[in-house]
């Protein structure tokens, strides 16, 4: 039956579900790999929701199951699928004799979770050709770990009617190791979902009530917004210009700001930064105009803040400095606190890679001001902001080899986590079937030994590092500690493998007694602690 398809994302939907039933005649293919652009997935989740509605004009005769239990370790998320696929069954309501499915439990391994589906497709396959698996954990452990499990899945010795479904992007291949391993069970559905595209086709396709001229602007302000998310800037400055004299015309001044802006992204993705700053400095002029106060001074802020960005990207770091130092400003009368932050954080850092000496004071100046604005936040907003930078970027000023040493050890702490995980999955596979309760609590119980072992001979190890370090370091640690938690390191924290409340870890040295102030005297001691670091002894001034 001919079905009316009224907008292009209709379009491109059914173009999704000719594309999967082309895709699925395969029958070879166990695992069907969705390959579309970066951030333009969306569209094939809608899909795969659609396929579990009744009665939309998009379904297969394929029943679609979503799965995202986190992947943690394989026997694990076996039987986690298993729960889950019993759960939504017995929450379904399903036409004929009720599964006896309690014998198959539970499933520990592929083969016993294989033997599970294939169950319940010999008691209720009339209703459905395919059980399709879409796997989206909301969290891998080690990829590669995942990527092993899924391959001894698709080698399987049934599965006739079982398929499994990832999507990956062009950007980032994630499952192309199995393409390459399993050519004969893999099949590959590369599919062009321009998201920016579908809107251009939805705003030239819809009516307008706002006249000829709004009509005109939006189609070019979308061709200016595509053609820079792809980086392909020819022409762009052109439409760019008669965006903004339509918008001139019309006195629409939030829009200019919005175009000059853009147009200032086109000169930045050339690297002409002259006229990115040019352009950025025309948004701000245009903002003034705009009556309403506090959208004026928000419009203003966000193209300063550009300014000193494209600044930043010439490596011209004292006008960097600059621009981000009246952005903060700005930023306090808004006010937009994290704006503040930044803006103030990365003057100081700006003046700092333009190694100019001769201005210590001021870097003091401005790192002092960020830190005084984040100590006024609520503790939970402070730690979404980039507060934590600003104790990075002098840490690395004083001891950089340090901070690297750190890194390092984050990144040995997750090396170490997988081969935990890979020793524990191989050894479960010598388990007869089926496992007793007591052998997989076994498995578990070593495994959260050792992963706990683990975390905190890290966290020693460390504490060892931290506590070799420069005293201004230790000093830096301990504040930054006092102002998010006891545990807290440069560049990457250490997560605990379970979850666990930082409040029930084991205790560790305690750097903040080093410094020996009250709580109330810790910003006057910071700003000490800044002074120390980036004024020289003789150089010992007023900050501002």
């Amino acid at each position: 039956m001919s079905v009316e398809i009224k907008n292009p994302v209709e379009r491109k939907i059914a173009e999704i579900e000719q594309r999967w039933l082309e895709a699925s005649s395969n029958t070879d293919a166990r695992l069907f790999i969705w390959r579309v652009p970066q951030e333009s997935d969306r569209l094939i989740h809608g899909f795969f929701a659609l396929q579990q509605q009744s009665d939309n004009e998009y379904s297969t005769q394929d029943l679609f199951i979503n799965f995202q239990e986190p992947y943690e370790i394989a026997y694990q998320y076996c039987h986690a699928i298993e729960q889950a696929f019993i759960e939504r069954y017995e929450l379904t309501d399903i036409e004929g004799e009720k599964w006896a499915y309690s014998s198959l439990t539970p499933c520990y391994r592929f083969t016993e979770l294989n033997v599970l589906l294939e169950s319940f497709i010999a008691h209720h396959g009339q209703f459905f050709r395919y059980l399709t698996i879409v796997l989206m954990p909301g969290q891998i452990s080690q990829s590669n770990a995942f990527i092993t499990w899924l391959g001894e899945c698709l080698v399987a010795p049934v599965m006739d009617r079982i398929r499994f479904v990832v999507t990956d992007t062009t950007e980032e291949k994630v499952w192309q190791p199995l393409i390459d391993d399993h050519p004969k069970f893999t099949h590959l559905i590369e599919i062009n979902i321009d998201e920016m595209e579908l809107m251009r086709q939805i705003l030239n396709e819809s009516p307008t009530t706002d006249g000829v001229d709004m009509l005109r602007f939006r189609q070019l302000m979308v061709d200016t917004f595509i053609g820079l998310s792809k980086g392909n800037t020819s022409q762009l400055g052109v439409r760019a210009q008669k965006a903004i004299d339509i918008a001139a015309k019309n006195n629409w001044f939030d829009q200019q700001v919005v175009m000059y802006s853009m147009l200032a992204g086109v000169y930045l993705k050339n690297a002409d930064i002259p006229d990115a700053v040019k352009n950025y400095r025309l948004a701000q002029q245009a903002a003034t105009n705009i009556p309403l106060e506090p959208q004026q001074l928000l419009l203003q802020t966000q193209s300063l803040f550009g300014e000193a960005g494209a600044w930043f990207m010439g490596k011209e770091y004292l006008r960097a400095s600059e621009a981000y130092y009246s952005a903060a400003l700005l930023a306090q009368k808004l006010p937009q606190p994290l704006w503040v932050i930044e803006g103030y954080r990365v003057s100081g850092f700006s003046l700092l890679e333009a190694k100019v000496n001769e201005r210590p004071n001021e870097v003091v100046d401005r790192y002092y001001h960020a830190f005084m604005a984040g100590i006024a936040l609520p503790a939970d907003e402070r730690m979404q902001s980039t507060f934590m930078f600003i104790f990075q970027d002098i840490m690395r000023l004083v001891d950089n080899s340090c901070v690297e040493k750190l890194v390092q050890l984050a990144e040995v702490y997750y090396q170490r986590q997988g081969e935990i995980i890979a020793s524990i999955e191989e050894r479960q596979k010598s388990l007869s079937y089926p496992p007793s309760a007591s052998q997989i609590a076994q498995y578990d119980d070593e495994l959260e030994q050792q992963m706990v072992k683990l975390f905190y001979l890290v966290l020693q190890a460390r504490e060892d590092l931290i506590a070799q370090a420069d005293e201004s370091f230790k000093q830096l640690i301990s504040i930054a500690r006092f102002y998010s938690h006891p545990y807290w390191s440069v560049h990457q924290d250490i997560v605990h493998p379970f979850d666990e409340p930082k409040e029930e870890w084991l205790p560790l040295t305690d750097y903040t007694a080093t410094i020996g102030i009250e709580d109330d005297d810790v910003p006057e001691a910071f700003y000490a602690l800044l002074k120390h670091i980036i004024i020289p002894d003789k150089n010992q001034g007023e900050a501002a």
